[in-house]
């Protein structure tokens, strides 16, 4: 199956109160996804609903085309989780905690755990105890732990929290190689807007449980916003106003904002300089993820 995980129209209601309403998204295989919201908007009841540590009012979830409601068993053997910083047994080395783990999956080889080791990295510490760990050293060996039964969706919540930079960046590369070379769908939680805007595919945004928007981080538009930096915005606004009729121009003091195709850009100078209006810098403008989320959130905080 293409998708992975379906989040098919479910709703949860604790009392009166609907805590998620009515949210559906998907995820394909291979595909990193950022599940993002303001506080209380509902991300971690979601997720405690995909792996079944709360019940589904309305609606249902399939991974693998497993019900969560009806085939639970098989839906969650698909699943790997690791839910901010994991825990270990601090008296034996990397390599032993996961023999431990992986006596409690079917089918989990020596060759499987060698591999996983290998996928993240971990290959000079993982004869070490777990207690002489990083952070980051924990996450990865957390992550290698969630993956040794080879399942279809891992879960991450707040998988870079605490991390310094290097080790953030360090995750990053680490997560899109598992997507990369296990196929592993990957749906993940962070309140780190820049690093999910690096790490992610798409991004799903709720608000008050309702999702409110998804974002292809990956999709490129055939038109762009180009900033041109001018000695005269209004009088350049006026000329490319004639000049282009119909074309979108924004201006804020010596910035035009022009939603254009890439190969109009030299039209414009010339018609710029025809005019003697000075043109000093000439970038592309791409609106970030953290500006998207504000948009569609109206500004709130992010958890």
């Amino acid at each position: 199956m293409e998708h992975v995980l379906e989040v098919q129209s479910v709703t949860k209601k604790i009392d009166n109160k609907t805590i998620v309403d009515s949210l559906s998204f998907h995820i394909k295989r291979g595909e990193i996804l950022g599940l993002l919201g303001p506080n209380g908007a509902g991300k971690t009841t979601t997720m405690r609903m995909i792996v079944g540590l709360a019940s589904i009012t309305e609606g249902d979830i399939f991974i693998e085309g497993h019900s969560i409601k009806t085939n639970f068993k098989q839906a969650i053997s698909k699943v790997g989780v690791v839910v901010e910083a994991p825990s270990f047994y601090p008296f034996l080395s990397g390599y032993d905690n996961l023999k431990y783990y992986a006596r409690m999956a079917k089918g989990v080889t020596v060759e499987r755990i060698k591999e996983i080791v290998e996928l993240l990295g971990l290959e000079h510490a993982i004869h070490k105890k777990t207690k002489t760990y990083s952070l980051g050293m924990r996450q990865r060996l957390g992550i290698a732990q969630a993956l040794l039964h080879r399942p279809s969706l891992l879960i991450l919540d707040e998988p870079t929290n605490g991390l310094d930079p290097a080790g953030i960046r360090e995750m990053r590369d680490y997560l899109k190689k598992v997507a990369r070379h296990e196929g592993t769908a990957i749906l993940v939680s962070s309140h780190l807007l820049a690093e999910i805007e690096l790490m992610c595919d798409r991004v799903v945004i709720i608000q008050n449980g309702k999702h409110i928007k998804t974002y292809d981080i990956t999709e490129k538009s055939a038109q762009e916003e180009i900033t041109f930096i001018v000695g005269d915005a209004e009088k350049a606004a006026q000329v490319l106003g004639k000049e282009f009729e119909g074309a979108p121009i924004r201006v804020k003091d010596h910035a035009l904002f022009i939603q254009m195709k890439e190969e109009d850009i030299p039209s414009v100078v010339k018609a710029l300089v025809s005019y003697n209006i000075d043109l000093y810098y000439i970038y592309r403008s791409k609106q970030s993820l953290e500006d998207i989320f504000l948009e569609a959130t109206g500004g709130n905080i992010i958890e």
